[in-house]
C-alpha cells in the first residue's frame, strides 16, 4: 500500500462499507476494509434491491456482475384473510415488479472482488476492532485491533451495523424511534400453492401478527413471522418456538399443512430485535458512521440495503475530492457533515413512513375484521390508492447522483 496516499479504514463490511470501500479503491484512494466475520456466508434477512439501491450500483458501473448474483422477482402476491381462498394480486398493483430480492453474501462478494481489483485495496476478514484512539499524526486515529495489532488510517468509517461498536466509541448513541413488532425469521424448502418460486404470500393471523414467505434468492423460502413486540420471550417460555406450533390455532389449514410438511427442513427461527433510529450526529473529528451505523432501518418496506448503497454514493462523493488533494482533518470533518446534511433528510422521512406502516403489524384482527378486509383488497383502485407508498420505498425521496 502506498505510504504517499491518504488512507480509509472502514469498519464492517455490509452493502455501506463494501460499496464505498469499491469507489474509494477506484479513485486511487488507498483503503483497508475491516470485517470481523470470516466470510459472507451467514444469515442474512434483509435482501430487497430496490430501484433506488440497484440504480447505485447500476452508476458503480456493476450493471453486469449485478445480473450474475443470485436473485428472484416477485410477480404476484397471495394475501390469506380469514376462511376462503387466498386474494391472489398481481404486483403490478403495487410496484413490486421492480423489486429484486437479491442474495446478500453474493452482493457483498460482488463489491468486495470488484474492490480488489484497484492497487490499494484490502480487505481484512475475522478482524475485530477493539479500541479507536487518536493516531501519532496530526488528524490520524489508531484502530487496536483484537489480535494487539494497531492499524493507522487519516480516517475512519463505521459501517459496523446498528448495534455499531465504533458509535459508542466515539459517544454517539441511537436515538431510538418506538417499534411495536418484532420478526421471527426461518428458511426453509417450502411446498405447495402458498410457495410459489415466482410470488409472495402473506397472511394475516387471528389474535394479532403476519406471517410472510417469498422465495429466498439462494435457494428455498424465506418465511418472517410478525409478533408483538417482546412477544418472544413468552413463546420461549412456552417451549413452542421452534416447531411454530403457537402458530397452528391462528393460521389457515393451508399454510399450517404446508409447515408441518417442512417442520424438519426449516431452520431454526432467529429473532430479528426490530431497531429503527438515528444517532443525533453521524460523525465526530476523524469518524463517520454509515449505514446502520448511524440509522437502523426498520425491516418495513425493504430499505436498509438500498438507504446503505445511498449513503455510500454520496459518501463517496464528498470524500474522494478531499482524499484526492490530501485535505487535511477539518476537510474531512466538513465533508462528513456535508454528507449527513444531506442523507438525514431522506432517512428522516423514510423511517417516519416505516413506522407509520409499521403500526398495524400487530393489531389483532377478528374474523369480521378479516372479512372487510378482503373485501377491501378486491376493489383494485382501492389498492393502488393505499399502496402509493410503494413509490417512496422503491424509489426514495431524492436523487442520488454518483459524481466520483
Amino acid at each position: 500500500m502506498s505510504e504517499t496516499q491518504p488512507r480509509v479504514a472502514i469498519v464492517g463490511a455490509g452493502p455501506a462499507g463494501a460499496a464505498l470501500a469499491y469507489l474509494l479503491a477506484r479513485n486511487g484512494i488507498a483503503t483497508t476494509l475491516l470485517e470481523r466475520h470470516g466470510d459472507f456466508a451467514r444469515e442474512f434477512r434483509g435482501e430487497a434491491l430496490q430501484p433506488s439501491g440497484w440504480s447505485c450500483l447500476e452508476q458503480m458501473g456493476l450493471a453486469t456482475q449485478l445480473a450474475a448474483v443470485p436473485q428472484t422477482r416477485i410477480a404476484r402476491v397471495n394475501y390469506g384473510l380469514g376462511p376462503g381462498p387466498a386474494l391472489d394480486l398481481p404486483v403490478a398493483l403495487t410496484d413490486l415488479q421492480q423489486l429484486r430480492l437479491v442474495s446478500q453474501p453474493d452482493l457483498l462478494a460482488m463489491l468486495t472482488a470488484a474492490a480488489a481489483e484497484h492497487p490499494g485495496f484490502e480487505l481484512r476478514m475475522s478482524t475485530t476492532v477493539r479500541e479507536l484512539t487518536p493516531g501519532a499524526r496530526p488528524g490520524a486515529s489508531e484502530l487496536r485491533l483484537a489480535s494487539g495489532e494497531r492499524l493507522t488510517a487519516d480516517y475512519v468509517v463505521a459501517c459496523d451495523g446498528r448495534h455499531s461498536a465504533l458509535r459508542r466509541r466515539v459517544g454517539l448513541h441511537l436515538e431510538s424511534i418506538e417499534q411495536s413488532f418484532d420478526v421471527l425469521w426461518t428458511r426453509g424448502p417450502l411446498a405447495g400453492p402458498l410457495a410459489r418460486s415466482d410470488g409472495a404470500y402473506v397472511e394475516l393471523l387471528l389474535g394479532g401478527g403476519t406471517v410472510a414467505i417469498y422465495p429466498a434468492p439462494a435457494g428455498g423460502h424465506q418465511l418472517g413471522i410478525v409478533i408483538r413486540k417482546g412477544g418472544f420471550r413468552e413463546l420461549r417460555a412456552s417451549g413452542s418456538v421452534d416447531g411454530l406450533d403457537w402458530l397452528r390455532p391462528r393460521c389457515r389449514t393451508e399454510l399450517w399443512q404446508m409447515l408441518t410438511a417442512a417442520r424438519e427442513q426449516l431452520a431454526r427461527p432467529m429473532l430479528l430485535d426490530v431497531v429503527c433510529g438515528r444517532a443525533p450526529c453521524w460523525s465526530a473529528p476523524g469518524v463517520l458512521l454509515l449505514g446502520d451505523a448511524a440509522h437502523p432501518m426498520s425491516p418495513v418496506g425493504g430499505q436498509g440495503i438500498n438507504m446503505a448503497l445511498r449513503d455510500a454514493v454520496v459518501a463517496a462523493n464528498a470524500l474522494v475530492p478531499v482524499l484526492r488533494r490530501d485535505g487535511d482533518a477539518a476537510e474531512l470533518d466538513a465533508a462528513a457533515a456535508a454528507i449527513e446534511a444531506e442523507r438525514r433528510p431522506e432517512i428522516e422521512a423514510i423511517q417516519a413512513l416505516q413506522t407509520r406502516q409499521g403500526r398495524g403489524f400487530d393489531r389483532r384482527p377478528g374474523r369480521l375484521g378479516l372479512a372487510l378486509m378482503r373485501r377491501v383488497l378486491s376493489l383494485r383502485p382501492v389498492v393502488r390508492a393505499m399502496l402509493r407508498h410503494r413509490a417512496t420505498f422503491a424509489r426514495g425521496t431524492t436523487e442520488v447522483a454518483l459524481a466520483v
